[in-house]
């Protein structure tokens, strides 16, 4: 009798110490951030923008959708920082169904409150590698010191949510990949889900780590990445930096044969753009793209445009993608304005009106440039002008005669004797027609 009254002692009090210790986290909007490429630093930003979102909200959580060969290691290690100090759950799920997260990927994947995969996804392969930007190939870095720390960091993330350390060691060491109900029976991952809604439906009234989480009327809300985002995402491809890299190096050489220096400019500016946009912060990018692309209008305005629009076309491009990447990340109900419909009508197509009229104007302005024939073409006309014949020239053949202090190759519609006084009466190129000039 004593040892049943025990146990229901034992029992009652483990109940009590549960219900103490559970923490109920109630879910009635997930944000899905989609992660479908490298991870780089973009990529950070945009994630940590939407967690300082979301963190001001209630009832709310982060969805992380994964499908990614990994990414910069830099990016990847901030990225964990940023998930393990989160005060909201965030959710990290391999999907599609034949997904995968490698490298970077299963680091994140490790670190998030909850891990999901779909069936017929793919984790692991995290041998750290450098990429050669020349040539695109990846080398995979076996120094110890380096793959040692790796393997370890590694590590403490899986065991920072008590997850399968030995995974966590031997997808570094040896490029141990796991599927689905593998990772689910090495405790790897938390649950296997065919989608979001049956990810829910699974993880509904579950405890995982001390948090019992309950979904009610969930929402889906799709996470649109910001036009800053997209433009750093593209720019920051290596096969992109060194496409840039490449044609200024290229351009560099084409100008020093054809002694241009707008060309040379142009190069100097595709040589450099993949190192600014790798090594600055990202807050500075849009403000040194629109600078550049500022000091290469002017440039262009105050020579007179005698680059022939070479100079202004770049500008522009760098001008437009610097001021799109230029924005403030509001919420639309702090700077949406309410107003009559049918004044911000007026309002809107006012200023299309405004913008359509400036592209208009600055096309027309360019296609006048690619006309006007430059002013040496201008100089260099000499029909009217008079010389002399340095030697005899014979009807339709072509000898030199000399015109303001200069020899010129000259085609005769007479003969031309030597010292004759000839007049120029049309011209091809550098080459003159001319006749003897009559009193």
């Amino acid at each position: 009798m004593k040892i049943k009254i025990s146990i229901i002692f034992l029992l009652t009090l483990f109940f009590i110490f549960s219900q103490v210790f559970s923490i109920e986290y109630v879910v009635s909007k997930i944000y899905v951030f989609e992660i479908k490429n490298a991870i780089t630093k973009p990529t950070l930003n945009e994630f940590k923008k939407l967690l300082n979102k979301v963190e001001l909200e209630n009832n709310s959580a982060i969805l992380l959708i994964l499908d990614t060969p990994g990414g910069e290691l830099e990016s990847s290690l901030e990225f964990v920082k940023t998930i393990e100090s989160s005060k909201i759950p965030i959710i990290g799920f391999v999907y599609p169904s034949g997904a995968h997260a490698w490298s970077a990927g299963v680091l994140i994947l490790l670190s998030t409150h909850v891990a999901v995969m779909a069936p017929g996804t793919v984790i692991g392969s995290c041998q750290p590698v450098v990429i050669n930007l020349v040539t695109g190939t990846t080398k995979p870095i076996n120094e110890s010191k380096v793959l040692n720390a790796i393997e370890k960091y590694f590590e403490e993330v899986a065991r920072f949510r008590n997850r399968n350390v030995t995974f966590a060691k031997y997808c570094v060491l040896k490029n141990l990949n796991l599927g689905a109900r593998e990772a689910l029976k090495y405790n790897v991952i938390d649950l296997i889900a065919n989608n979001p809604l049956d990810l829910v439906e699974k993880l509904n009234n579950t405890e995982i780590r001390g948090i019992a989480y309950i979904f009610k009327n969930v929402q889906f809300v799709k996470h649109g990445k910001s036009i800053e985002t997209v433009i750093l995402e593209y720019l920051n491809r290596p096969d992109i930096g060194f496409t840039l890299f490449t044609l200024g190096f290229l351009l560099l050489i084409i100008s020093s044969l054809l002694a241009n220096p707008y060309i040379a400019i142009i190069g100097l500016v595709f040589l450099i753009l993949p190192f600014l946009i790798g090594i600055l912060p990202i807050n500075i990018i849009p403000i040194v793209l629109l600078l550049i692309g500022i000091g290469l209008i002017l440039g262009d305005v105050l020579s007179g445009f005698s680059s022939h629009g070479i100079l202004l076309s770049i500008g522009l491009v760098l001008s437009i993608l610097g001021g799109l990447m230029i924005q403030p990340y509001i919420e639309p109900s702090k700077w949406s304005i309410h107003i009559n419909p049918i004044y911000s009508t007026i309002i809107l197509y006012f200023g299309i009106s405004i913008c359509l009229t400036v592209a208009i104007l600055v096309i027309k302005g360019v296609i006048r440039i690619f006309k006007v024939k430059p002013l040496s073409s201008k100089l260099l006309n000499l029909r009217g002008y008079t010389g002399i014949a340095v030697e005899n020239i014979k009807k339709d053949q072509i000898g030199y005669v000399k015109i303001c202090g200069e020899y010129w190759r000259a085609k005769a519609i007479e003969d031309v004797y030597e010292n004759d006084e000839v007049i120029v009466i049309d011209q091809k190129d550098d080459l003159l027609i001319i006749k003897r000039k009559t009193t």
